[in-house]
């Protein structure tokens, strides 16, 4: 019995600094919709963000960005719209 290992990167939405939520859309792809349709096919999400160096470097970010904010300092990683 063979098995394929199929990746599929993020849509561009991933890259930019605000989230959008796509749960409503219509899924247009025919070959995804059949795929994600099969009893024979395991969805996973990414998880790429998923290790102890990445987790750590999340967490040294957010407490610097709070630490910054409570002191009313210039936010190195400010979000501007």
């Amino acid at each position: 019995m063979g098995r394929v290992l199929v990746g599929d990167s993020p849509d561009p939405v991933f890259h930019q600094a605000v989230y959008v939520d796509h749960s409503s859309d219509v899924l247009e792809d025919e070959v995804l919709a059949r795929l994600l349709t099969s009893p024979k096919v395991i969805v996973t999400p990414h998880m790429g963000f998923m290790t102890w160096e990445a987790l750590d470097e999340i967490m040294t970010t957010t407490l610097n960005n709070l630490t910054e904010f409570e002191r009313g300092a210039p936010l190195t990683h400010e979000l501007l719209a």
